[in-house]
């Protein structure tokens, strides 16, 4: 295959790019004659503007329509892995970093207990995910959902972490498992995917007033008799 860039004998190291690329700058902007520094009027050297890496605008957390996207696509590529045992779509989604300290079989190994207990995680397709914290970015920029699907009989809990790479959001934490499900499950705000609070004890109603005790002090007299 032929190279679109041949190696020439003198390669520039990342200094000698950086010096390249002022003195380009340099070359390419026309000089402007400058005024002697001790002629009348002439202007104060200006100093140069300094520029730093910090203060960079983080990600934005997405939108609910957004979050439960990512939650179905990574809890479903988790449920064909399981009934497949190939993992490559789910690893696939993940973020560089937990490549670098995951591989795909330390990730089969991770979920073998689903394989191994049988658990159906595909009703996450059509129930709709509830968040018990509201989604949010930690310092790191990383994105963290914790919540649960209102399945039954066992209801699928869920933490996820996602980091965004290159404008997409990729895995950068997985943590699945499944409990018994309540009694009775509320349902689930749809403007903001959040479980509503469970509803407060009603107030105990007050009981019959008490019977007034008899007052053993009052005398009375007996009552007349008439015969006739």
């Amino acid at each position: 295959m032929r190279r679109l860039f041949e190696p020439t004998a003198g390669r520039l190291g990342a200094k000698g790019v950086v010096a390249a690329a002022l003195a380009f700058g340099l070359a390419a902007t026309p000089a402007r004659a400058e005024a002697p520094a001790d002629a009348p009027g002439a202007a104060p050297a200006r100093p140069l503007p300094k520029f730093s890496l910090r203060g960079q605008i983080k990600p934005e957390p997405p939108g609910l329509d957004v979050i439960t996207m990512l939650v179905r696509t990574t809890l479903i590529a988790v449920s064909q892995g399981n009934e497949t045992g190939d993992y490559t779509v789910l690893y696939a989604l993940a973020s560089p970093q937990l490549k670098k300290t995951a591989t795909i079989e330390q990730l089969a190994e991770a979920l073998k207990g689903f394989r191994a207990r049988g658990i159906d995680l595909s009703p996450v397709a059509i129930f709709p995910p509830q968040f018990v914290r509201k989604p949010q970015l930690d310092k790191d920029g990383v994105l963290q959902l914790l919540g649960f699907f209102p399945t039954r009989p066992l209801q699928i809990r869920f933490s996820l972490a996602y980091r965004q790479v290159d404008g997409a959001w990729r895995l950068e934490g997985l943590n699945v498992d499944t409990a018994q499900a309540p009694p009775e499950q509320a349902a689930v705000r749809p403007e903001t995917g959040m479980a509503p609070a469970p509803p407060r004890p009603p107030a105990p109603r007050p009981g019959p007033a008490p019977a007034p005790k008899p007052d053993l002090d009052r005398r009375t007299d007996p009552p007349t008799t008439t015969k006739y």
